[in-house]
């Protein structure tokens, strides 16, 4: 996943830089932005569980400087594609899947052994409204809005695997600084709501009230022609 989008974004950049002569500034009607997004930040999170007025939160903190981990299903690291259908305003949307896993080596003088950890997949799909704000020449200032679905599942070596999945509100404030034209650096505040979801830790057991809410300072580059 992480070498995919490495490429991704290379090829983003190549493409632009080929057509930067003729791009106009982002946000004029009928353009096309590409993007990676929250591919670096700084994330806190909480993750409200609830059953029967009984609740439990966890809540960290997330930093990613060369790539965004998935600590909740908002810090997944996205793809994304909008279309200016207007002056300034966009509409479209990003998408996020990312799976890791892990095992532990043991060594003894008897010998070593492998355990297998499980694994992590998560998967984010985020439509979205926006507006293009000019801040300066090569700087602007976007603002955008949605609803994220979200899919979550934990398997463990050993065991039932534990599903997540629910709605949240996501509001973003990204700062697009562009050194070419048709080309930018975003970075800016992130804010997911948890709106409804549900847990379900398998095995047959009661279903949870679940809900994710991240706030963070995150980063990407985005691509327009």
């Amino acid at each position: 996943m992480r070498k995919a989008l490495f490429l991704s974004v290379f090829a983003l950049a190549g493409l632009v830089s080929f057509n930067a002569a003729a791009a106009d500034e982002l946000g004029e009607p009928g353009q096309i932005a590409l993007g990676a997004e929250r591919v670096f930040g700084l994330n806190f999170f909480s993750h409200k569980l609830e059953l029967d007025g009984n609740e439990s939160t966890t809540s960290g903190t997330s930093i990613g400087l060369i790539f965004n981990d998935a600590a909740t299903p908002y810090t997944v690291p996205r793809v994304a594609l909008d279309y200016m259908v207007a002056d300034g305003v966009s509409i479209g949307g990003s998408l996020g899947y990312v799976s890791q896993s892990s095992e532990t080596e043991t060594k003894t003088s008897a010998g070593s052994n492998t355990q297998d950890n499980g694994s992590v997949s998560s998967f984010v799909i985020a439509p979205r409204v926006g507006y293009v704000i000019p801040v300066a020449d090569g700087a602007d200032f976007w603002v955008r809005g949605g609803i994220t679905y979200y899919s979550r599942t934990v398997s463990p070596d050993q065991g039932d695997d534990s599903k997540d999945s629910g709605l949240g509100l996501g509001l973003e404030g990204m700062f697009v600084l562009s050194p070419i034209p048709g080309f930018g650096f975003s970075i800016g505040p992130t804010v997911d709501f948890g709106l409804s979801g549900t847990q379900d830790p398998g095995g047959g057991a009661q279903e949870l009230d679940s809900k994710y809410t991240n706030f963070g300072l995150n980063a990407g580059v985005v691509g327009w022609f």
